[in-house]
C-alpha cells in the first residue's frame, strides 16, 4: 500500500468540465458541480461531487466522480437506484476514508421524501486501477441505520 490518500484543495476547471460533460453523455440535466465539495487527490485524480437528474428519475439527484488520467467515472447516488425515493439537495461533505484497495471515500447529502428531510451518508468505493466507483451498500445502510449523519461518523464503519 502506498502513501496515505488526501484531499488537496480545489478541483480544477478542466475536470469540473469533464465531469460535467460526462452527466451531460449519461443523459442528466440541470447538472451542477458543487465546487466546495470537489477536490484534487494527493495521487493527482480529482474527486467531484454534485447534483443533477438523471433521465429516468422522478426526483432531483445527485452524484460522485472521479477523474483520473483523462477519464471521468461518474455515478448516480441519492434519487437513483437504491435511493430514488428521496431527492438530493446536494452534497455536505467528502472525506477518503481509507487508502486501501479499494479507497473507500465517505460523502454526506442533504435527503429528502415526502415523511423526512435529513443527512444521507455514503460509503463508495474508488478502484483506482480501472477508475471505477461503486456505492458500498452494506456500509451505507449500515450508517443510514445508525443514524450517521457526518464523516467522523463514518470513519469508524470502515476501519
Amino acid at each position: 500500500m502506498g502513501a496515505a490518500l488526501k484531499l488537496a484543495g480545489a478541483a480544477d476547471p478542466a475536470a469540473v468540465a469533464a465531469t460535467l460533460a460526462e452527466a451531460r453523455r449519461q443523459g442528466m440535466t440541470d447538472v451542477e458541480v458543487t465546487q466546495a465539495q470537489s477536490f484534487r487527490v494527493s495521487n493527482g485524480a480529482v474527486l467531484l461531487t454534485g447534483k443533477g437528474t438523471m433521465p429516468d428519475a422522478t426526483v432531483a439527484g445527485c452524484f460522485i466522480a472521479a477523474r483520473q488520467n483523462d477519464e471521468t467515472m461518474l455515478i448516480p447516488t441519492v434519487g437513483y437506484g437504491e435511493y430514488e425515493a428521496q431527492s438530493c439537495g446536494g452534497p455536505t461533505a467528502i472525506a477518503i476514508l481509507s487508502s486501501g484497495s479499494p479507497v473507500r471515500i465517505g460523502v454526506t447529502f442533504r435527503g429528502s421524501s415526502p415523511n423526512a428531510t435529513g443527512i444521507v451518508p455514503m460509503v463508495i468505493e474508488w478502484d483506482r486501477s480501472d477508475n471505477t466507483l461503486l456505492i458500498d451498500q452494506a456500509l451505507s445502510s449500515k450508517a443510514q441505520d445508525s443514524g450517521v449523519t457526518t464523516i467522523a461518523g463514518l470513519r469508524p464503519l470502515v476501519r
